[in-house]
């Protein structure tokens, strides 16, 4: 049923008040909605076991703060690079904010999943990398999560992540992200 209401998502462009996906980057399709699609993303959302991790990692204020997902189009380009999440302020001698994301795959992912490097999660404000820093990554640390339809994992959106490449079929997935409210 998930499956079934992101697709139909997925039919047209969204444009005045007729539902489909936004068109934010050349090689996504994006659904902002996605926990009023259908129960089952509500459901994720709120799961006991996703809530009682949270409160661990995060204490006990998190909230839910985006939900939303993509249908990633074949490619061989690197459209989306390095990074960790910038979702907050950063200032001078500020702390490394905690938020986590919760992904789900829509579709089997075989090529295209999701890359992290280990061990790279609070140890610098988020940021886009630059070709020469990724070039000096440690690729003997690189996690590939290739999986089946319904794969779930969480991590920390400071980790250094990227989309992988090539992406040889199109990739369907969800992204929820959570974290304390009252970080600016």
């Amino acid at each position: 049923e998930m499956q079934e209401a992101f697709k139909a998502r997925l039919r047209r462009v969204r444009w005045n008040n007729f539902d489909g996906y936004q068109r934010t980057e050349v090689y996504r399709h994006m659904v902002e909605d996605v926990l009023l699609l259908e129960q089952g993303f509500l459901d994720l959302a709120v799961h006991p076991l996703i809530k009682q991790i949270l409160s661990r990692y995060l204490g006990p204020t998190y909230q839910i703060t985006e939900a939303k997902g993509w249908q990633s189009l074949p490619t061989n380009r690197d459209f989306h690079g390095w990074h960790g999440d910038m979702w907050y302020e950063q200032k001078e001698g500020a702390p490394i904010q905690r938020e986590i994301k919760l992904a789900m795959y829509l579709t089997d992912v075989r090529s295209g999943a999701f890359n992290f490097i280990k061990g790279t999660h609070q140890k610098q404000h988020p940021y886009n990398l630059k070709s020469d820093e990724a070039s000096k990554l440690p690729l003997s640390d690189l996690v590939e999560l290739k999986g089946q339809a319904g794969t779930v994992f969480l991590f920390d959106s400071s980790i250094i992540h990227r989309q992988g490449i090539p992406m040889l079929e199109p990739r369907q997935a969800i992204f929820y992200a959570y974290h304390d409210p009252g970080v600016e």
